[in-house]
């Protein structure tokens, strides 16, 4: 192919252009014929290959997405679990301290609070329970 190329461009440049048509149509086009054909199939091969990578990227990204939203979910889901335990902390011991104080107020001085744990809510029962 190299050396058919080579004589027909030194034809072209010493203006013999009869004899390099000769030669581009019977023995340079059957040859690059078949390289054009090599250049379709490894196309083709290329092409096939570059499917194959894009879908399988896009099915790891659709399960990077997966996995992203689920560790999302399962985040917030632990934040209002721990905000509704917190917020259990603080409202069951302060309901105690207001059915006290409404006993107290009735006249029950005998009341008795139980106060467990060591937070500013318990020392807030202690406190009320002297």
């Amino acid at each position: 192919m190299k050396s058919i190329t080579g004589n027909l461009v030194n034809m072209l440049k010493s203006n013999q252009y009869d004899e390099a048509e000769v030669v581009y149509f019977s023995e340079y086009i059957p040859v690059f014929d078949t390289m054009r054909e090599a250049m379709n199939q490894y196309t083709d091969l290329f092409l096939a290959e570059t499917d194959t990578n894009y879908i399988q990227a896009q099915k790891t990204g659709k399960g990077i997405y997966v996995s992203t939203s689920i560790g999302f979910l399962l985040l917030i889901t632990i934040l209002i679990f721990s905000a509704y335990l917190l917020t259990i902390s603080i409202t069951v011991p302060l309901k105690n301290v207001i059915t006290a104080a409404e006993e107290i107020a009735g006249g029950n001085l005998h009341v008795k609070i139980e106060a467990e744990g060591n937070n500013e809510t318990t020392q807030v029962l202690k406190a009320v329970e002297k």
